[in-house]
């Protein structure tokens, strides 16, 4: 019996994406009856939290992009993708936490919880990550620019070029004495 639930636990956190190292963890948890639980994270407002984060990104960007400030535009579309990964991710964990309540199931309840809690933290991380993006803010303006060069006048090279005489030769304007065997204009035969 206790196979048969590590194999659909496994099947389950296969097919909700999660690592091999993660269910694990989960039948461990099962074992210590005396583990504490992490704090419940109420699924719908990290959602909304992570949807709010991810326009507020997106502005940043938008901002930076009508600045032509390419540096913190790209930096901020890292953080943008990183975040709309994450809110994918916890928006399949919901729905995996969904059914783990319809189905009675604690266990993968937890897990579920537990999921969405990382990807809420990682998440926060990420916007928090966005904000400190810098770039072209920090040139403080257009300076004048000088360049000065010294030489004696000529190149170095005093025999600067080919070193033999060339020769231009004459194009030939002459039709071949048989046609093309692959030219599309051949005569039929």
């Amino acid at each position: 019996m206790r196979a048969r639930r590590l194999s659909h636990s496994f099947i389950l956190a296969a097919v909700l994406g999660l690592s091999v190292a993660a269910p694990a963890s989960l039948w461990a948890a099962d074992t210590d009856a005396g583990k504490p639980t992490p704090p419940a994270v109420d699924a719908k407002l990290a959602i909304t939290e992570q949807r709010s984060s991810v326009s507020q990104v997106m502005q940043l960007r938008k901002s930076a992009a009508d600045k032509g400030d390419k540096v913190k535009e790209s930096c901020l579309y890292e953080r943008l993708r990183g975040l709309q990964q994450t809110l994918d991710s916890t928006l399949v964990a919901v729905a995996a936490l969904e059914a783990a309540g319809a189905r009675g199931d604690q266990k993968s309840e937890r897990a579920e919880r537990e999921r969405v809690s990382r990807a809420l933290d990682l998440s926060r991380q990420l916007r928090t990550d966005a904000e400190g993006c810098v770039g072209g803010e920090l040139v403080t303006g257009s300076r004048a620019t000088s360049i000065s060069v010294s030489g004696g006048g000529q190149g170095d090279d005093a025999k600067a070029g080919p070193a033999e005489l060339q020769t231009i030769r004459p194009v030939r304007l002459e039709l071949p004495s048989r046609p093309n065997p692959a030219s599309a204009f051949r005569p039929a035969r």
